[in-house]
């Protein structure tokens, strides 16, 4: 596959049904989240009384986007195996 082929930019946007745009945006503010939620993590670590329901919100939270975005007539739950 190479670098600026077409397919590489939008294969997944489009099979997502997304633009490049709104797949960068959703992507970026996810990653955005993350971050947010590992630093309240190793805070939370550290000192246990703080963010005690964060990550768990997090989680909440991003599993509704992810529900949310893209494809909403298509199939929304999908069964995913431990990969570990």
């Amino acid at each position: 596959m190479k670098l600026f082929d077409y397919d590489f930019f939008f294969e997944h946007p489009t099979s997502v049904c997304m633009t490049y745009f709104n797949h960068f945006k959703f992507s970026s503010n996810i990653s955005a989240k993350l971050f947010f939620g590992s630093v309240k993590a190793l805070i939370h670590a550290i000192l246990p009384e703080y963010f005690k329901s964060s990550t768990s919100e997090l989680i909440d939270e991003i599993g509704v986007d992810l529900l949310d975005s893209g494809c909403k007539g298509k199939v929304r739950y999908r069964v995913r195996t431990k990969s570990f």
